[in-house]
């Protein structure tokens, strides 16, 4: 759910490399990108695995909007998908698919606000998909930009360049134009946003740990900032769910359908005409066949989750700038608000459409604005890219 709006999502997010927003390539996800890029790393490389990343991206947001549309509770969802994730994980360890990271206890910390935020992202996220549509939820996290220039103000003391400021405006201006559409509510707009602040708290936390000693030392390769934010992030959601979710989950769960059993037969009959699965599942007397095809869904949009998440950060890492790793986020959140609202059936009007395409472009106009005029501190005047 991160950037993505999957509970991502976000995101949704998507989840988009955590130094996305701070204008740089942070030194957790390790420095000499450019030396361990490698073969396939070439226009053609970087285009599959840039329409990789969109693909995944748009499939798992309409797919993980379907499942929230159904099960409403977006703790619970998140947490299973985390979980497909981490049991994807632990083996590619294991078997040295992926390197297992060489943590100390000093770097323990400032990960676990990292994976905070990015839990709470996606959370939000999936709140707001749950009385708002996709593709407006989509354009409204544009305002991702926004949120983390006013962390960096507030907390960093660094402000944004003159140039900067105005490339916010398209977004704003966007972005007010999409809140007025009718598959917007309150709650939707308010969780929309509070997941775009959530990513500005996030970035900020993790340009914190980008200037810490034990990262330099003992840097993280891109693919395993991910594995370890989402271990983290699992850990931390699991008990939330069980009590936040638990109780209402069994008490809804009971009475969607007449009982457990008829709650499980509704469930998985709408989870698959949600997700145009008409043919699997049809023994709906059985329960267990209707929990095991709900685990299903769930797991396989978290495996989505995941592989849409590596495939961003395998693609800032063939890129090796974040600037143009963040104007090909946006194109990719153009993306998903139209095979959305396609997928989801959601009329867009011209207004709302107007409104989109401006926060969008706003957004990727902000990303260039900011690789000329960085931000700067607002006591010295030094430029606040060159004094990381």
């Amino acid at each position: 759910m991160g950037d993505r709006p999957s509970s991502k999502a976000g995101s949704a997010y998507s989840a988009v490399s955590a130094s996305t927003a701070t204008g740089r390539t942070d030194a957790i996800s390790t420095s000499k990108t450019a030396k361990r890029r490698g073969f396939g790393s070439g226009p053609v490389g970087i285009a599959v695995a840039t329409l990789a990343w969109y693909g995944l991206t748009v499939v798992h947001s309409v797919y993980n909007t379907a499942v929230l549309q159904v099960f409403p509770f977006p703790l619970t969802v998140l947490t299973a998908e985390l979980g497909a994730g981490v049991l994807l994980i632990l083996p590619a360890w294991t078997l040295g698919v992926i390197r297992t990271p060489n943590l100390r206890m000093s770097q323990m910390p400032i990960l676990f606000y990292v994976s905070l935020w990015h839990s709470v992202s996606n959370v939000a996220t999936g709140w707001a998909l749950q009385s708002s549509s996709l593709a407006m939820v989509t354009a409204i996290q544009a305002l991702e930009p926004l949120a983390s220039a006013l962390v960096d103000l507030f907390v960093a003391g660094k402000r944004s360049h003159p140039i900067g400021n105005a490339a916010m405006v398209p977004i704003i201006t966007g972005v007010a134009l999409v809140s007025r559409d009718a598959s917007i509510t309150r709650g939707g707009l308010f969780f929309a946003v509070a997941s775009s602040v959530s990513v500005g708290v996030r970035d900020f936390y993790s340009k914190r740990a980008s200037r810490q000693r034990e990262f330099h030392k003992r840097p993280l390769s891109a693919a395993n900032t991910y594995a370890v934010v989402t271990v983290m992030s699992f850990a931390t959601l699991v008990p939330y769910a069980l009590i936040v979710d638990g109780p209402h989950a069994l008490r809804w769960w009971s009475t969607a359908g007449g009982g457990v059993a008829g709650g499980a037969r509704a469930v998985a009959s709408a989870v698959r005409e949600g997700v145009g699965a008409a043919d699997v599942g049809r023994d709906d007397d059985d329960m267990a066949a209707s929990l095991g095809w709900l685990a299903l869904y769930l797991g396989f949009s978290g495996v989505l989750l995941f592989l849409h998440s590596a495939a961003a950060f395998k693609v800032l890492e063939k890129m090796g700038s974040v600037t143009t790793f963040s104007v090909a986020n946006s194109v990719k959140r153009g993306m998903v608000i139209f095979f959305g609202a396609v997928a989801m059936g959601t009329p867009i009007g011209f207004v709302s459409g107007f409104g989109a395409a401006v926060a969008v472009l706003g957004n990727a106009a902000y990303w260039v604005a900011r690789l000329y005029f960085p931000p700067r501190r607002r006591v010295t005047g030094v430029s606040a890219e060159k004094q990381d």
